[in-house]
């Protein structure tokens, strides 16, 4: 009897399982083909961006990479030092696979030029969509578009990772609420599809957050040899997220910030900081390997050129303050109140609720940071263990803190990490809320039933 009744509960679990997978399935190819069609149709007539164009004008650096010219002087402009080279690189091979063999001939060809400020064609466009432009600009407007289809691909695995995040946290209502608000929410959908880095740099923060998780998961189980290669992995993303934008440094902060948490919290002091530093030496390592031979820029001082880039960009960001005085942000509590204002309240502009003047934002953060904030607190001072929760809580601090320091002009795409961070923070609170009140009604059936039996 009591073996038969052990077969049937291992045939229910087994049954459950593939249910569940089942579900995890048809859920995450459900939200792929659907955000599939949305990222990937109307690229031809999205609104433009400026940097579109700059971006298409600097993928002749991937031809000069490839040729090994690094004696060429536009590697050593100060603009163009202050810009990682990834991006351009990714591009420029996209032009290659769309047929064009020399990208700088090609560029030339099509009338490609020097930008300047409100006198360019690519300013009077800024935001508009491309429906009927002017036939002279068709053959630069090709490439363009051209280069918007792997953008649109980073957007996609940006919500995949979003997905297996957000699954390995709370499972498939939290992942399938986080995607799809992600995916919808009109700056990453505008961002998402244009020729720029950030669809790539979320795609490399949100990587660093998948592999650091696993990381952990490694160490939890004493698995060195696992910890070692996801190791590897973290420098790799590290390198890689730097590598699209000098922004994308926040992945080597974060880990920083992660390791020094790590400390007080071994189990096994001795054999977890052994394993911490071979890790952290591992990570450096694959970062340099990974991040200087693509910057011919670092190759006779990689140290002090590797500053330089970082101070070269917040040189660049002061003059873009002059340059474009109506959206300088002067003082860091106007940037306060500008990332707040945006990201949270019904005037935002990066908002995922509107419905009239309520805050629903605004509640839905607050309610999901407080949850998220009181289990990673409780993991770590109970368990002394490092969870999703606590990763996502200090991932959302880390952007948002580093948002309101850094925001020296109120453009759109600087907000793309940390509306991202505050989306999935606003799902938890929505899953949570819906778990609850399932859990409520499922408590109410129980009791009535035992009541009416009795």
């Amino acid at each position: 009897m009591k073996k038969r009744l052990k077969e049937n509960n291992l045939g229910v679990r087994f049954k459950k399982k593939v249910l569940q997978r089942l579900l995890f399935c048809l859920v995450a190819t459900a939200l792929f083909i659907y955000f599939a069609i949305v990222y990937f149709s109307d690229l031809k007539t999205h609104p433009l961006d400026i940097d579109e164009y700059i971006f298409t004008q600097k993928s002749y650096f991937f031809d000069l990479f490839v040729k090994r010219e690094f004696s060429d002087w536009r590697w050593y402009l100060s603009n163009s030092a202050a810009q990682p080279k990834l991006g351009p690189y990714i591009f420029g091979m996209t032009l290659h696979l769309a047929g064009i063999d020399n990208i700088e001939q090609e560029l030339t060809k099509r009338g490609f030029e020097n930008t300047k400020p409100k006198e360019h064609w690519a300013y009077r466009l800024m935001n508009k969509d491309l429906i009927n432009p002017p036939a002279a600009i068709l053959p630069q407007l090709e490439l363009i578009q051209i280069n918007r289809y792997p953008s649109a691909l980073f957007s996609l695995g940006v919500l995949a990772l979003t997905f297996l995040i957000t699954f390995r946290i709370k499972g498939l209502f939290f992942a399938g609420i986080a995607t799809f608000l992600l995916g919808s929410n009109s700056l990453m959908e505008l961002f998402g599809k244009r020729a720029m880095t950030d669809s790539m740099q979320l795609f490399f923060f949100f990587l660093t957050l998948s592999m650091t998780s696993l990381f952990l998961n490694a160490l939890e189980k004493k698995n060195t040899s696992r910890a070692y290669f996801l190791s590897v992995a973290l420098g790799m993303s590290s390198a890689l997220g730097t590598g699209v934008k000098v922004s994308g440094i926040l992945n080597v902060l974060f880990l920083i910030i992660l390791f020094l948490l790590l400390l007080p919290l071994r189990r096994n002091p001795k054999t977890t900081l052994n394993t911490l530093i071979k890790s952290v030496l591992i990570m450096v390592v694959t970062f340099a390997i990974l991040f200087i031979p693509p910057h011919p820029y670092l190759y006779h001082h990689p140290i002090r050129q590797f500053t330089t880039m970082f101070t070269r960009r917040l040189a660049a960001s002061d003059d873009y303050m002059l340059e474009f005085p109506l959206t300088a942000v002067n003082s860091r509590s106007e940037a306060i109140n500008l990332v707040i204002k945006n990201t949270l309240l019904p005037s935002g502009k990066h908002i995922n609720f509107r419905y009239r003047s309520i805050p629903l934002d605004l509640i839905l953060f607050s309610w999901g940071f407080l949850l998220v904030g009181k289990r990673a607190l409780n993991d770590v001072v109970g368990k002394k263990k490092m969870t999703g929760e606590f990763l996502l809580i200090t991932w959302t601090l880390l952007v948002s803190i580093s948002l309101m320091a850094y925001l020296k002009n109120n453009w759109p795409r600087f907000y793309l990490p940390t509306t991202a961070a505050i989306t999935l923070i606003e799902a938890y609170a929505i899953s949570a809320g819906v778990h609850a009140i399932t859990s409520i009604r499922i408590l109410r059936r129980g009791m009535l039933r035992k009541s009416s039996n009795m």
